[in-house]
């Protein structure tokens, strides 16, 4: 995945356009200590800090949005209203 954005956007800098850009990928799962979505979370966000590193004129960032835990708490619909808030 972060190999097609890298020669996407690498793609287009190399066309001549040297601005910057932000991509954010929303990790849905759980990152509390204990949980076995954990282990999965934390090599997602050391696959981002090493595309991050690959890619230049590039910020890439993660949102953490447990999304099993917010519905539980707020209902889907308030989920849905938080994850378009955050």
């Amino acid at each position: 995945y972060f190999r097609r954005l890298r020669s996407q956007y690498v793609d287009k800098k190399e066309s001549g356009d040297e601005s910057n850009f932000s991509v954010t990928c929303v990790n849905l799962l759980r990152c509390a200590p204990g949980r076995s979505e954990l282990t999965l979370s934390e090599g997602f966000q050391k696959g981002v800090r090493s595309a991050n590193k690959m890619i230049s004129n590039m910020d890439l960032r993660v949102l953490n949005f447990d999304w099993h835990a917010n519905t539980k708490a707020l209902g889907e619909a308030g989920t849905i209203k938080g994850l378009w808030m955050s």
